[in-house]
């Protein structure tokens, strides 16, 4: 539940009591009823002595109608957005973290929501789920990422042994390993440790390491 509070005054900014405020559901947007219903019914009250009222009400558009002998009636809409309403969208995973974090050994993942509904407001807590498409995927150790120009990357080693910098796009990160998205073909061999150390054109002893 919401509240719709406030305080009446006069032109002088001076409190007015026995004010009588009329409150009417515009649009319900609760988990129950997309438009207005039952569970949210018009609500009457009148202003205290320091001019103050407070409805209890669900989340929605409300419309306030305030009167008083001698005064003008005034009308006022009020829209409270709701964190709890159950909202759904699809997003986009628009950068993966080439490393994860020493401390936490996670990755950082940013997802935009090119079409979020209204009621989804900018820091609001949200839970994802991801699906995923398994397909033919290459899969390599998290030790064989190296960041070029922040940009993920590994090194291939070449038929005659030596290697060259190839950049790769990630999928996503499985546990330990990288499911590669782009930049690896099936049978490709690439360097699993010491990437940190290599040069392009440097030559390498095989001892075990492929993609796949």
């Amino acid at each position: 539940m919401a509240t719709i509070s406030g305080t009446v005054t006069d032109a002088t900014g001076a409190a007015v009591a026995g004010v009588e405020i009329d409150l009417k559901s515009e649009e319900c947007v609760c988990s129950k009823c997309p438009h207005a219903c039952d569970c949210c019914p018009d609500q009457h009250t009148t202003s205290n002595d320091t001019g103050s009222f407070t409805f209890s009400v669900g989340h929605g558009v409300y419309r306030l109608r305030l009167s008083k002998a001698g005064f003008h009636a005034k009308e006022v809409t009020v829209d409270l957005k709701c964190v709890g309403v159950d909202i759904k969208t699809a997003g986009k995973v628009r950068y993966v973290s080439p490393q994860a974090d020493p401390t936490t050994r996670t990755f950082t993942v940013r997802v935009s929501l090119p079409d979020a509904p209204l009621l989804m407001r900018l820091g609001a807590t949200v839970v994802g789920s991801v699906t995923v498409n398994e397909g033919q995927s290459i899969t390599i150790p998290g030790s064989a990422l190296f960041q070029k120009d922040g940009k993920p990357a590994v090194w291939l080693v070449t038929n005659d042994g030596t290697v060259q910098l190839k950049p790769i796009t990630v999928e996503r990160y499985q546990g330990e390993s990288v499911v590669v998205g782009n930049g690896l073909a099936q049978g490709d061999v690439v360097v699993t440790g010491g990437v940190q150390k290599l040069l392009p054109g440097q030559k390498v002893r095989l001892t075990q390491a492929s993609a796949g």
